[in-house]
């Protein structure tokens, strides 16, 4: 099914991955430590809990709508108002209202079956996740992808999180499924694709060492807790992109108000 849906895509489409145009995060202190992120990468992004992942993507999120650009955000951990309340403080509410009239946000909900019959409707920007089988996540994400390239759009997709997919799907199958998203969304489709996964438990540590090898970029967001002086500690340290040269040394970072804020500017790129 997968091969049938990646041939299906043009030829100028798939060809399209040699292209130069690069893609940016929109917060300046970590786009000016890399020397360039082509557009066509899948970017993972991972962390203990709490560690802030999901604010960093949402930071991402509504810088790209600020652009007037398009998101497909596949939600699978929580319900789309909670989704949309943390964009909006990053991009405030006059842009996510206007995001939302123009549709250029879509919220893929795998979330929100669990909450029946007490769903939280906004069916204007909310589509169900009626299966979650690999082959038929991808499928979806592809026609949506798809529906936006065609009219030579940009769009931006998130998977948010894969833990959800693990948990349900032999480690083996997941993996295939990740780079089958690589292949069809990020590299035939030429979309940016983040992909966020909390790294818990020693398993899911374990998978994730057998998967960088083929991953455009990593970003890992972590925390130190100090219990005696109450104190915690969050660093950012990019761990890799794809044939570029970054800042090696991690980035402290506060989380204020909804947003990434870092206690230093460290732009030096360091070989």
């Amino acid at each position: 099914i997968l091969v049938t849906l990646f041939n299906k895509l043009s030829l100028t489409r798939r060809l399209d991955m040699t292209n130069n145009e690069f893609f940016t995060f929109g917060i300046p202190d970590i786009d000016c430590c890399i020397s360039g992120f082509k557009k066509n990468s899948l970017t993972l992004i991972y962390g203990p809990s709490g560690s802030g992942k999901s604010i960093f993507v949402a930071n991402v999120v509504g810088n790209w709508i600020k652009k007037g650009k398009h998101v497909i955000y596949l939600e699978l951990d929580d319900d789309p108002r909670t989704v949309i309340d943390c964009i909006q403080k990053t991009c405030g509410e006059n842009d996510i209202d206007k995001a939302i009239k123009e549709k250029r946000i879509t919220i893929l909900d795998g979330f929100s079956s669990r909450m029946a019959p007490y769903k939280i409707h906004l069916k204007e920007i909310t589509k169900p996740v009626t299966s979650m089988r690999p082959e038929d996540i991808v499928s979806f994400l592809r026609t949506e992808v798809d529906s936006i390239v065609s009219k030579g759009k940009e769009t931006l997709v998130v998977i948010d999180s894969f833990n959800e997919i693990l948990s349900t799907t032999e480690p083996g199958m997941a993996s295939e499924f990740l780079k089958n998203i690589r292949a069809i969304i990020a590299k035939a489709l030429n979309t940016p694709t983040i992909v966020v996964l909390h790294t818990d438990t020693d398993f899911m540590v374990e998978w994730l060492r057998s998967l960088e090898y083929f991953l455009d970029a990593v970003l890992l967001l972590d925390t130190i807790v100090d219990y005696e002086k109450g104190t915690i500690e969050r660093k950012l340290l990019i761990k890799k992109v794809k044939g570029q040269i970054v800042c090696l040394r991690p980035l402290n970072y506060e989380i204020v108000q909804g947003e990434i804020v870092f206690k230093e500017k460290a732009c030096k790129k360091e070989d």
